[in-house]
């Protein structure tokens, strides 16, 4: 939040987002063979309906 305050945005226009294995695919792996987009998008609307996203992204 001390980020978003920083970055003067107000909270109710930022969505955090975790992404994290699918069963499929590691969504680093995906980033780095620049597929995230694509993996993102398969993903439910819900997490992008947002004026920011806040997106982070893991390993397995």
């Amino acid at each position: 939040m001390d980020v978003l305050k920083l970055l003067e945005l107000d909270p109710v226009d930022v969505k955090g987002h975790l992404a994290v294995w699918n069963g499929i695919e590691n969504p680093l792996e995906t980033f780095f063979d620049g597929r995230i987009e694509q993996w993102q998008q398969a993903q439910t609307k819900r997490n992008f309906g947002f004026k920011y996203i806040v997106s982070l992204t893991g390993g397995q």
